[in-house]
């Protein structure tokens, strides 16, 4: 593939990612993960505003990820 082709095909990928993202949640403080699932925050990513370490039980960069059993 020429390299002008390539280099379209990339931004076309990147705006297409970007489409698909979605908005990233508001910022709100929890006191624990029970407070947060009550109000629909479940898997909390580290790249999100409402995101603690101390909620992140197994440091996955996950916090209040539901339970397995």
């Amino acid at each position: 593939m020429p390299a002008p082709e390539r280099t379209n095909l990339v931004g076309q990928v990147a705006e297409t990612v970007a489409e698909l993202r979605p908005e990233p949640r508001p910022y709100r403080h929890f006191a624990g993960c029970n407070d947060a699932r009550a109000a629909g925050y479940e898997n909390i990513t580290s790249d999100e505003p409402s995101y603690r370490q101390d909620m992140d039980g197994d440091g996955d960069g996950i916090a209040c990820a539901p339970a397995t059993v």
